[in-house]
């Protein structure tokens, strides 16, 4: 369905109601990184809410999304509120998974590794129709069929054992053209679990196995408040990787795509006044040694105008993932931007 269509399709929705309000929230992104290789890149993104006055039960939203040389159409949905039901129809930022930097299951439309760290990231939409019901107060059935290069689709039941959360999921995935790469059709089940450890300690596991391809995916987390301070450490075992830098794929690795077998990422975030945020993240390859490490600072002007200010360290040695990384963008960067809502 291209933005014509999609457009067209809302307008006529939108007008069909006798009684309608429009609500709007915009957002509008600027800033530049400074690094080897200077750079900057300015960005914008609106944000559009329609939805009837007299019926609560139908909700309809809208998100564009402009940038450097970018312009899309992030959302275009309709959701319909039915007793026990949900259903959603049109583009939407569809996204499964509990874990926080890496997520295998995460299929249907997935985000960058380490985007849940950026106060600033808005998640592509997908042309799809998600049915959710819910079967209690704790579980629920989601059902997703989604277009585009390939069409896929899914099942998920979700519910509550033993005082913790569980998630089981069926993904018929389909061939598609991710990053600019094609990938082959495979069928995945998935789980999910989170909860609190006797030490107070969350957790959470996040699994994938690949039937055709017989590859495995795996994701286990913990997390602590110290007060303000919240540290988080996570492993990540990727079955697509190698343990063998010599056969790393470079074009892949500046794509985005991860390349080794075993990851440990650790993060820490500290609230220093009701302003201001910290965060530092970090991917460590444990099969190189090779390491990309991370900060966020998140300081909020006034109730409109937020600054993020993002420090980033690269090393590795040649031929290590994070070593090409470097060799390609240099071993430092600040980026810094201005986020303003209005």
């Amino acid at each position: 369905m291209n933005k014509l269509k999609i457009i067209v399709i809302f307008i006529l929705i939108f007008f069909s109601s006798a009684s309608y309000s429009f609500d709007s929230v915009t957002t509008l992104v600027g800033g530049g990184t400074l690094s080897e290789r200077a750079n900057s890149a300015l960005s914008g993104q609106g944000d559009i809410w329609l939805k009837w006055h007299d019926n609560e039960n139908i909700k309809f939203d809208f998100d564009y999304y402009a940038a450097a040389n970018i312009s899309k159409i992030n959302v275009a949905q309709a959701k319909f509120l039915l007793p026990s039901t949900d259903i959603i129809v049109g583009r939407q930022q569809t996204g499964w998974g509990v874990g926080l930097t890496v997520n295998p299951i995460d299929i249907l439309n997935p985000k960058p590794v380490g985007s849940s760290f950026d106060p600033a990231f808005v998640r592509d939409g997908r042309d799809a129709v998600v049915i959710t019901r819910y079967l209690d107060s704790q579980s629920k059935i989601e059902l997703i069929y989604a277009g585009g290069f390939d069409r896929d689709y899914a099942a998920k039941i979700k519910t509550r054992l033993f005082e913790s959360d569980f998630a089981f999921s069926y993904i018929n995935k389909g061939r598609r053209n991710y990053s600019g790469i094609v990938e082959a059709k495979d069928k995945v089940i998935g789980l999910e679990m989170t909860g609190t450890l006797p030490t107070e300690w969350g957790y959470w596991v996040e699994g994938a196995r690949y039937m055709d391809s017989r590859l495995n995916e795996l994701v286990i987390g913990t997390d602590y408040y110290f007060g303000d301070w919240h540290p988080t450490f996570e492993y990540y075992r990727n079955g697509f990787g190698n343990h063998n830098m010599a056969n790393y794929d470079a074009n892949l690795i500046l794509r985005g795509r991860l390349m080794g077998r075993d990851y440990f990422i650790p993060s820490c975030s500290v609230s220093v006044s009701e302003k201001l945020s910290l965060t530092g993240f970090g991917l460590v390859n444990l099969n190189d040694s090779s390491f990309a490490l991370a900060g966020v600072a998140d300081y909020f002007i006034n109730d409109n105008l937020e600054l993020i200010v993002m420090p980033f360290l690269i090393q590795g040695n040649p031929g290590s993932e994070y070593g090409i990384q470097k060799a390609a963008v240099g071993n430092a960067a600040l980026q810094a931007r201005i986020k303003w809502v209005f």
